[in-house]
């Protein structure tokens, strides 16, 4: 690192650490020697710090008095020219083989995921993995807006005395509307950069407050699920009347015929 360093000689820098391997402390902005308001890592227990730091020989600073304060005057730093690599091998440095987008967190000296915020069902999806095209999300809400609970929208609008050219398109406006721009907005951060929804969540919720979105929507898919085998077990059960009458007004008929919708 130039003439004037990188080691303990008469007449180059003073530039010496103390390490406390064994130190603990947290990680906080209010104690970082940095001019940011901010740590990603706020409220991390590391283990392993800096006691003292020397620089040219004057105490800049002292972690065993005044932790995360820089005692050195202002502008003293000085500007070390080097080329790259400088005095060094050829080789790249080889280090332990962390995906710098994985939450990770130290134990010991080693770096490993963190299971809280990082797993195989959390993790972006690869994008050779994001096969889904423009006809995908189209087939997507055509899918879940063209069933049978639109239909009976539609018939319902009609009943109320709508003609059929304004009721049968109505449906599908208001689900454009409702599905098709929710929808999409949701979806964004996971068609561009593959982030699950239970991970685009802890924008807003955080961490631990975005199971209450991912378990709200299991409950309405769960309950969703159960409306759409009512309805097909209701049909079901209507023409099974038709064919055997002794079978009109049997409760266990109809219950029959919604579990085997659910199947």
């Amino acid at each position: 690192m130039g003439k004037q360093k990188g080691a303990i000689k008469e007449g180059l820098d003073a530039d010496i650490l103390l390490w406390d391997p064994k130190a603990e402390y947290i990680l906080s902005a209010a104690t970082q020697c940095m001019a940011t308001d901010y740590n990603m890592f706020e409220g991390w227990t590391v283990k392993g710090n800096a006691a003292k730091v020397f620089s040219r020989g004057e105490l800049v600073v002292d972690n065993t008095t005044q932790p995360g304060k820089f005692l050195g005057a202002t502008g003293r730093g000085k500007f070390v020219k080097r080329e790259a690599n400088a005095g060094g091998s050829l080789e790249p440095i080889k280090t332990a083989s962390v995906d710098p987008g994985m939450p990770h967190r130290m134990e010991g000296n080693s770096i490993v995921p963190d299971p809280r915020l990082y797993n195989s069902d959390l993790a972006p999806t690869e994008p050779i993995k994001r096969t889904w095209s423009t006809y995908n999300y189209i087939a997507l809400w055509f899918s879940m807006s063209m069933e049978v609970t639109t239909y009976m929208l539609a018939a319902s609008l009609i009943a109320g005395g709508m003609d059929w050219k304004q009721a049968v398109p109505d449906d599908p406006v208001r689900q454009l509307d409702r599905a098709g721009a929710d929808a999409a907005e949701c979806a964004c951060p996971a068609r561009k950069y593959g982030i699950p929804f239970p991970v685009s969540c802890e924008l807003s919720f955080g961490p631990l407050g975005a199971n209450i979105p991912a378990i709200l929507r299991a409950i309405v898919a769960c309950g969703w699920f159960g409306i759409q085998s009512w309805i097909g077990g209701t049909a079901n059960c209507a023409d099974g009347q038709r064919v055997g009458a002794d079978t009109v007004g049997k409760p266990w008929v109809i219950w029959l015929c919604f579990s085997a919708s659910g199947c």
